[in-house]
């Protein structure tokens, strides 16, 4: 049986499984792509509910079943699909404990900052909003918050620029990406996309640059032509 991924087809979801396809990329699996429709209402069909009861996306299914909730996919491909490891072995216990803890942070912390600001982005442009002076006045507060986790999200940023040193090319310490920098690239990616300034991100700028060069990721991105306005540089 194929292995296959379930996403959103809507560009505003384009990161929705992106952190899955890069695992099965870097690990070189061969594995198909499923869009669902969300407009259409496909996540509720009755194929979607027999593998997630809530119509839930990102999917995995494999020849064993199915998984909701990318960390999980994320685990279960790692141990399912061992080659080449991205999370260091047990018995290297010092290396295991800083990847798995590190892992943790990125799905944990790091995402639900990032997804916090996201969402407020997305309701923005499908308001067609594009700058604060065309902010409705239900809306006057949307400025102060975005501007509370702009400073969120650059207080976080700073904790991962700190944890790599100017001669490690990903979070792995070695000259190939692991589990870590497979969690937060996407989300990352995104924010930069939004007009995260890098200015004082030195390490983590030159350390998404490796990451976009590497064919995993330019087989999976979503591209240019995924349009967004970037509301960091204006609010």
């Amino acid at each position: 049986m194929v292995v296959t991924v379930f996403r959103p087809m809507e560009k505003k979801y384009a990161t929705n499984g992106w952190r899955v396809r890069l695992m099965l990329e870097e690990k070189g699996v061969k594995y198909e792509t499923r869009l669902v429709i969300l407009e259409h209402r496909e996540h509720l069909n009755e194929e979607i509910r027999k593998l997630s009861y809530r119509g839930e996306l990102p999917l995995f299914e494999d020849f064993a079943g199915s998984l909701r909730e990318e960390t999980a996919m994320l685990n279960y491909i790692e141990k399912n699909y061992p080659e080449p490891q991205l999370i260091p072995p047990s018995d290297d216990r010092a290396n295991f404990g800083r990847i798995i803890s590190q892992f943790h942070e990125a799905n944990g912390q790091f995402a639900q900052v990032c997804k916090d600001m996201i969402n407020t982005f997305i309701e923005l442009e499908e308001k067609n909003i594009t700058s604060h002076k065309k902010l409705p006045k239900d809306m006057k507060d949307y400025k102060t918050l975005v501007s509370y986790w702009k400073q969120k999200l650059e207080s976080e940023m700073i904790i991962w620029e700190n944890r790599l040193t100017n001669d490690s090319l990903f979070f792995s310490g070695t000259d190939r990406p692991c589990i870590v920098d497979v969690s937060l690239f996407p989300y990352y990616y995104q924010i930069v996309r939004y007009g995260l300034s890098e200015s004082s991100l030195p390490k983590l700028k030159k350390w998404r640059e490796r990451m976009e060069d590497r064919d995993s990721v330019k087989r999976t991105s979503p591209g240019t032509s995924w349009v967004v306005h970037p509301f960091l540089l204006k609010f």
